[in-house]
């Protein structure tokens, strides 16, 4: 039994990490259209007035997609999702024996000791979802381009205007450049979608913020009926 808690805590804190490395990825793709923070990490700089430049950095973009081909990426996905069932199965059985009858004999939850046991590892997954949910809303943050595309646009644009009349072929480059940048906005627009993990859950803040108000919610009522108080988990910060 012990070998096996192991196990599953192993490997959902190897899931963690997989979801973190993902995040550094995301971190130095964002980097990269940035001068200042290209530089800091050692990273070359894409300006993105140049078609080919754009090309690449889509082609970077893409890379969330087959970053996930790898082995351990697979792995990491099909944690979360057995995670995120545990979690749904757990509170639902919590939920139940909690307002279940005592009967006769008076004995409410936790009772036992597969009770406690459930109770553990029903809030150590918890904590491992939400962890892998905020990773996720991280990751979704730095792959929001919209502002950044626009910015590059607008950089073209300006470098347009200030062309002179004789530097034809520079200005006719520099236009290709910036119908590259529109058509890219319209196709991130059109087809991107929001980094989720396995079993399609949506890493997204809204969602996050709805799990852990409820999750937290549920476990400050059973500690406030434990141990006679009110517990107000969910209003605590950094988690």
């Amino acid at each position: 039994m012990l070998l096996l808690a192991l196990a599953a805590f192993g490997a959902l804190a190897q899931a963690e990490r997989t979801l973190h490395l993902r995040l550094l990825y995301a971190k130095a793709f964002s980097a990269l259209t940035s001068s200042t923070r290209a530089r800091r990490v050692g990273l070359p700089h894409f300006s993105l007035k140049k078609p080919s430049n754009i090309r690449a950095w889509l082609a970077l973009r893409n890379g969330r997609s087959w970053l996930k081909t790898s082995r351990n990426q697979r792995v990491c996905d099909t944690v979360v999702a057995l995670s995120f069932y545990f979690f749904i199965v757990a509170m639902v059985t919590v939920a139940v024996e909690f307002f279940k009858d005592p009967g006769p004999e008076g004995v409410a939850f936790p009772a036992t000791r597969l009770h406690w046991e459930l109770l553990v590892w029903w809030g150590l997954v918890s904590a491992f979802l939400l962890r892998y949910m905020m990773l996720g809303m991280r990751i979704n943050a730095r792959y929001r381009n919209a502002s950044v595309l626009l910015t590059e646009q607008m950089n073209v644009q300006l470098r347009i205007l200030a062309t002179a009349t004789h530097e034809r072929e520079k200005r006719e480059r520099l236009c290709v450049s910036s119908k590259v940048l529109d058509l890219a906005q319209k196709l991130l627009k059109e087809f991107d979608s929001p980094h989720v993990i396995a079993a399609g859950i949506s890493m997204d803040p809204l969602l996050y913020n709805a799990t852990r108000v409820v999750l937290f919610s549920a476990l400050s009522a059973a500690l406030s009926e434990l141990m006679g108080f009110d517990v107000k988990l969910w209003k605590l910060k950094g988690i």
